[in-house]
């Protein structure tokens, strides 16, 4: 769950707030994961473009939903399988 945190909204525009929550994380963990604190270029919009680009096709966005079951028995690879493309992995 922590190998890629991506932070969003108006306060991620603080002076030091990236670190800040890194710092924070990483004294809870201890050590015992490694991730990465990313910001995007402008992270008030940021979540907003993501989810448009998972909406704009309406055909198969309905293919996309996870049901409770799906998630029960499949787990988090389940929703990597079907929104990797919606991913933001270039920020």
């Amino acid at each position: 769950m922590l190998k890629k945190i991506i932070i969003i909204g108006g306060n991620t525009k603080f002076d030091g707030y990236k670190e800040r929550i890194e710092m924070d994380l990483r004294s809870y963990v201890d050590g015992l994961f490694d991730f990465t604190i990313v910001k995007p270029d402008d992270p008030i919009t940021h979540t907003w473009k993501c989810a448009s680009r998972l909406v704009s096709d309406v055909s198969s966005f309905q293919s996309r939903f996870v049901s409770r079951a799906e998630y029960a028995e499949k787990g988090e690879n389940v929703c990597r399988q079907r929104f990797q493309n919606y991913f933001s992995e270039n920020i």
